[in-house]
């Protein structure tokens, strides 16, 4: 397989560039004095909300994780005060569930240091050729997702 060697070099960057957003990700989290999975969580509902409001099951579908994981930590955020919560019924998964004003502050504070980083990181990519790259991994993806699911189904 002559592709072999490229492969594994393309896994490797890959792995170190995961690694290097996942301690971007927690530099966030703390200054939120979240954990790094509610950074996520946080960030999906600012993606999804417009202010009206995400299902807990959107989230879930979004983050690709079970719900009850988001439905155990929507609690902790929302006793944080960076979560609201509207529930037509006691059933939690029935919730309709937004950032508070708290919540868009906090993220409007970091907003600038976001942008710097993404300008330091991406400074070198022009728009066309950023979105190849991006529409390149996109297509990467979709056959790593084609791949998984036939050599380890997910649990329906």
């Amino acid at each position: 397989m002559r592709n072999y060697e490229a492969s594994r070099r393309f896994i490797s960057e890959v792995t170190a560039m995961v690694s290097r957003l996942e301690a971007i990700r927690h530099y966030w989290a703390q200054h939120l004095g979240i954990t790094d999975a509610q950074w996520i969580i946080i960030v999906a509902l600012a993606e999804l909300d417009g202010r009206d409001g995400v299902s807990v099951e959107a989230i879930a579908k979004t983050l690709q994780v079970n719900t009850s994981f988001v439905v155990r930590q929507l609690n902790l955020l929302e006793r944080a005060g960076l979560l609201q919560r509207e529930s037509p019924s006691s059933n939690t998964q029935l919730a309709t569930l937004s950032l508070t004003e708290a919540a868009y502050s906090h993220l409007a504070m970091l907003s600038s240091e976001q942008d710097a980083l993404h300008e330091l990181v991406l400074a070198e990519f022009g728009r066309p050729e950023l979105d190849r790259v991006i529409d390149r991994l996109a297509s990467l993806n979709h056959q790593l997702e084609k791949a998984a699911a036939e050599k380890a189904p997910l649990p329906s």
